[in-house]
C-alpha cells in the first residue's frame, strides 16, 4: 500500500498541472474574444458618404414622383460631368507626377499643369454648385426650408468637405 501512495502523489500533481493550464488557455481565449469584439468601431459618420444622397436628398425634402425623376435626371447629367472633369484631373496629376522622373521638365510646365489641375477643380465646384441650385429650383417653397437644413448635410457628403478631427495615433 505504501507503494502507491507516491504515485497516487505524482498523478494528482500532474492532473492538478493538467488543470491549471486548462483553465490558463480558457481564461486566454475569453480574453483574446473580449479584446476583438470589444475593439473600438469606426465612428458611424466615416468616409463622411451617406449611403445614397439621392435618396437622402427625396426624404428630407419629401419629394413627389415628379420631383423624383427630375432629381435623377439632374443627378445622371451631374456625374457624367463630374466623371469626364475627374478623368481630365486623373490625365493631367498623371503627367505632373512623371515629371518627377524627367530631369528635363521645367518650372513653367510643372506651373502649367497645376494652373490646368486648378481650373478643372474650380469647373468641379462650380458644376457642384449649379447642381444644387437646380436642386433648390426643384423645390417648392414649403421645401425650401428643408432644403437649407439639408445644405449642411450634404456639404459633409462632399469630397473635400469638412472633416472630424483625427484620433491621435499610438504608432
Amino acid at each position: 500500500m505504501l507503494y502507491l501512495q507516491p504515485i497516487n502523489c505524482i498523478l494528482m500533481t500532474k492532473t492538478n498541472v493538467l488543470y491549471g493550464i486548462v483553465a490558463l488557455l480558457v481564461a486566454l481565449n475569453i480574453t483574446i474574444l473580449l479584446v476583438v469584439l470589444g475593439k473600438a468601431q469606426p465612428p458611424q459618420d466615416f468616409g463622411h458618404r451617406p449611403p445614397n444622397l439621392r435618396s437622402l436628398i427625396e426624404q428630407e425634402l419629401q419629394f413627389d414622383a415628379q420631383q423624383k425623376e427630375k432629381l435623377s435626371e439632374l443627378i445622371d447629367s451631374h456625374r457624367a460631368e463630374i466623371s469626364e472633369l475627374d478623368a481630365q484631373i486623373q490625365k493631367i496629376r498623371g503627367t505632373f507626377y512623371e515629371s518627377l522622373a524627367d530631369n528635363q521638365s521645367t518650372l513653367a510646365q510643372q506651373n502649367k499643369l497645376l494652373q490646368q489641375l486648378g481650373q478643372l477643380q474650380i469647373r468641379i465646384e462650380k458644376g457642384r454648385w449649379q447642381h444644387f441650385m437646380a436642386i433648390k429650383k426643384l423645390c417648392r417653397p414649403e421645401q425650401l426650408d428643408d432644403f437649407s437644413a439639408l445644405t449642411k448635410e450634404l456639404v459633409r457628403a462632399l469630397p473635400g468637405g469638412p472633416r472630424p478631427p483625427h484620433r491621435p495615433r499610438h504608432d
